[in-house]
């Protein structure tokens, strides 16, 4: 787990659009699991860019886990 600042627009959309309503680990994972599979369409196609930086839903995802955060 990386130290990450914390970022109130990135934390107002987990809440609010991937783990609302979530009450346990099984659907705090259900709601990442739909999330990510709206935001994300396979196959894709992708350019590499030397930059480190993450958007959409990827980054949403590894920002929870580097919080801490957990199912």
């Amino acid at each position: 787990m990386t130290k990450q600042e914390k970022d109130p627009i990135r934390e107002k959309r987990i809440d609010y659009e991937i783990v609302v309503d979530a009450y346990d680990a099984e659907e705090r994972a259900i709601g990442w699991y739909y999330y990510l599979a709206d935001k994300i369409s396979f196959p894709f196609l992708a350019k590499w860019k030397k930059t480190n930086k993450k958007t959409g839903a990827i980054a949403d995802w590894k920002y929870w886990v580097d919080k801490g955060y957990e199912f």
